[in-house]
């Protein structure tokens, strides 16, 4: 059973107030029992009154509205609160161990999800990322390379964001001298750039 409190007004338009004095309640007495249920109305749907929604698409503060009609008029509305939904990204792998190579590299991560737009950003400027997830990594380089990918466009889901990294060692080391020294000895190469 569905119960809605409705403003009842009589046909003067005066509005029915069970706190008021003048309120009676048919028998003779004008007395002002909260306790007494007698005074309730039960209302049915689309019959006694309508419900609308105003706002109540997305996530956010939204209206609902119930209007009186047939034997009742007036109209009562309470504001509720849609929370973000939760959702996340998902990786085939979160760590990559690759080997630098003489020609560029390209590595797909394969992330996704479902409810948002990607968005990959990384730390190493020389190392480029598509749109959509397609790492390239250029010829000879090494080192270490943070991938962090951000939910776009997705006002109604709470998305955390995920880091991917990337561990790219050298292929080779071109050793430039060797100097030997009393108790240790002096080495210069070349690293990949």
């Amino acid at each position: 059973v569905q119960t809605c409190a409705l403003p009842i007004f009589d046909d003067d338009n005066n509005d029915f107030d069970d706190d008021d004095d003048d309120f009676d309640d048919g028998d003779g007495d004008n007395d002002n029992d909260d306790d007494d249920d007698s005074q309730l109305v039960y209302l049915i749907p689309d019959i006694d009154y309508t419900i609308t929604y105003r706002n109540n698409i997305n996530a956010g503060t939204a209206t609902i509205t119930a209007t009186g009609c047939g034997l009742y008029h007036g109209t009562i509305s309470q504001e509720f609160v849609i929370e973000k939904a939760s959702d996340k990204i998902s990786v085939s792998k979160s760590k990559y161990n690759i080997t630098s190579a003489s020609k560029s590299k390209s590595i797909s991560l394969k992330a996704k999800c479902k409810n948002a737009t990607l968005k990959y950003t990384s730390s190493v400027k020389k190392v480029k990322v598509s749109s959509k997830g397609k790492v390239t990594i250029p010829a000879n380089y090494a080192g270490t390379i943070k991938i962090k990918i951000t939910a776009t466009n997705c006002p109604n889901y709470n998305i955390p964001s995920r880091t991917i990294t990337l561990n790219v060692s050298p292929a080779t080391i071109k050793i430039n001298s060797l100097k030997p020294g009393k108790k240790s000895f002096t080495l210069k190469w070349t690293p990949n750039k």
